[in-house]
């Protein structure tokens, strides 16, 4: 789907998506979709988890354009990028 094509629903569907998936790691995950951003805020259950969420967060570059995390910011193509 294109960017442009993006809602509030397919980003839930998303979010879904991506919970169901975690969730079968033993990871617990909240989403929410922000439309006027076309963005999506990952929140972690247990903060130990964090690494793992963002590493999976950051291999899904196929619709992701970036993820951020502690100020670490990761274009999935491109590896991370520095903060200055």
């Amino acid at each position: 789907k294109k960017v442009s094509d993006w809602d509030w629903d397919s980003l839930a569907h998303l979010c879904e998506e991506w919970r169901n998936q975690l969730e079968f790691k033993m990871i617990d995950i909240t989403c929410y979709p922000m439309e006027s951003e076309l963005s999506i805020l990952v929140t972690v259950q247990k903060g130990w988890d964090s690494r793992a969420v963002f590493e999976y967060l950051a291999r899904r570059g196929d619709i992701l354009s970036e993820v951020s995390w502690n100020n670490d910011k990761m274009h999935p193509k491109q590896g991370f990028v520095e903060d200055d």
